[in-house]
């Protein structure tokens, strides 16, 4: 009896062998052909999904969500892995920094092999014209309809059994846009600007809201400073605020510009910037009457800083200095030339000048200013321009060499003992910044009328001469 008990188990063990290897046989293949079909299942849905409309309303909330605004792709035409649309819109909301962004003729080229990490890798993504609005979002711009956040729907799990295993982010290796413009500021006239036709080429660097841009070409136009000619931009861009790292141009009279700074996306988006100025011609930032009389290139540095969202935040500083000058058609230097019978004062060469300034909004500081023609003439001083209205006080040097009578006549005028070379007076500069007075040319006026006297009682042979200069000056008045 005890024999037929091992006899039993093996035959037991025999028997579950062979079921178990029946289920083998049977199984694997069934197994097989489910997952055959799962795959091809998947392809297709997949297929399917990618090319209707709940893939392109999908990609709608995920971009509005990215962007804080509205987005709306147009319709989609697919070749393999290779996807087209002829447009690509996004209208701001309230709280989001974008107001307005078009793409045209935008092509994709999707890694389908990133779907088993659940990503959307796109690896290459390029526009033929991409153009962008910065400033707070006012609407409906230029009729664009806007769709409201319930009506953008991603796909549901009740009507796609795969849609749950959707991917659950975005990889993007390269961007290239053939033609990238960008405006800030139209509803702020002082501040308005835009940035056309750059090539940009930008990667994605750990997730959809970090990035690194590289910009070649195009040309920058800022408020009324002169157009500048872009050469190469370098900015990293986060959901915080985007880097400037280097920015560089020629304005267009001349000159190099170099750019840094940082514009925050969040809060009341602070943008700080700083500009190197490199030999740029002066006369361009000048009021039209004082182009044609001061000349040279301006060296320095500025700091811009302000909200885009506040035109009384903005501030500006920094130190100009100025090489190669000259100063001419100025009629307190047409005064000087006939006062001191010196014709290089009709034409300074400035060999030193300068100044420091504070920009706001309301007012213009010009601090610690110095315009000097080595050996001829010397001018310090401050001053401020508000609403359009100058106000300052200088003190303006004249080289005691070259100023006739100046012991009888400059007295008067001229601060003596002389130091530095000058004897030293003041001059007051009011009115319109572009056609201010000054009163140092009746000052002089009657000094040259002292002169006549002086001269008639000192029986000088030389007195029709001085009245000549006497009466050239008046006319000049």
């Amino acid at each position: 009896m005890n024999a037929r008990r091992p006899r039993a188990a093996r035959s037991e063990r025999a028997a579950r062998s062979r079921r178990w290897l029946r289920w083998l046989v049977i199984g694997v293949p069934v197994l097989l052909v489910c997952l055959l079909l799962l795959v091809v299942g998947g392809r297709w849905w997949l297929g399917r999904f990618l090319r209707s409309e709940d893939f392109r309303r999908f990609l709608n909330q995920k971009t509005s969500a990215a962007l804080q605004a509205e987005a709306r792709l147009e319709p989609l035409q697919w070749e393999g892995t290779e996807v087209y649309t002829a447009g690509f819109t996004v209208r701001g909301s309230p709280n989001g920094p974008l107001t307005a962004f078009d793409a045209e003729e935008v092509r994709a080229t999707f890694d389908l092999n990133a779907l088993w990490r659940r990503a959307w890798r796109v690896e290459k993504l390029e526009a033929e014209r991409i153009a962008a609005e910065l400033g707070p979002n006012d609407g409906q711009k230029d009729g664009a309809p806007q769709p409201r956040p319930d009506q953008v729907a991603a796909p549901g799990s009740d009507r796609f059994f795969f849609a749950p295993l959707l991917p659950n982010r975005m990889e993007i290796g390269e961007v290239r846009v053939a033609d990238f413009s960008l405006k800030w500021g139209s509803d702020q006239p002082a501040t308005a600007g835009h940035i056309d036709n750059v090539r940009l080429s930008a990667r994605m660097l750990g997730d959809v809201k970090t990035w690194e841009v590289d910009g070649h070409g195009g040309t920058l136009t800022q408020a009324d400073l002169p157009m500048v000619a872009l050469d190469d931009i370098s900015l990293k861009s986060t959901a915080e605020a985007i880097f400037i790292t280097r920015a560089t141009g020629r304005p267009k009279p001349g000159g190099k510009l170099t750019a840094s700074g940082k514009q925050s996306l969040t809060g009341d988006r602070t943008l700080d910037l700083n500009f190197d100025i490199e030999g740029v011609p002066v006369d361009s930032f000048l009021p039209p009457d004082w182009r044609g009389r001061l000349h040279g290139k301006a060296n320095g540095h500025v700091r811009l800083a302000g909200s885009p969202d506040d035109p009384k935040s903005w501030r500006s500083t920094g130190r100009i200095d100025l090489r190669e000058g000259q100063l001419e058609a100025l009629p307190v230097l047409d005064q000087l030339a006939i006062f001191s019978s010196s014709a290089r004062y009709r034409h300074a060469t400035v060999q030193k000048g300068g100044a420091d300034f504070t920009w706001s909004p309301e007012v213009l500081q010009v601090r610690n200013l110095v315009v000097e023609s080595e050996g001829l003439l010397r001018v310090e001083g401050d001053f401020s321009v508000r609403n359009r209205q100058i106000d300052g006080l200088f003190r303006v040097g004249v080289a005691v060499s070259s100023v006739r009578l100046v012991n009888v006549v400059g007295a008067a005028i001229f601060d003596l003992p002389q130091h530095d070379g000058y004897a030293w007076t003041t001059m007051h500069v009011t009115g319109p910044v572009d056609h201010p007075h000054e009163d140092l040319t009746a000052r002089l006026a009657t000094s040259a009328e002292q002169t006549i006297i002086h001269k008639a009682q000192q029986g000088t042979d030389v007195i029709l001469d001085t009245a000549g200069s006497l009466l050239d000056l008046l006319k000049r008045n």
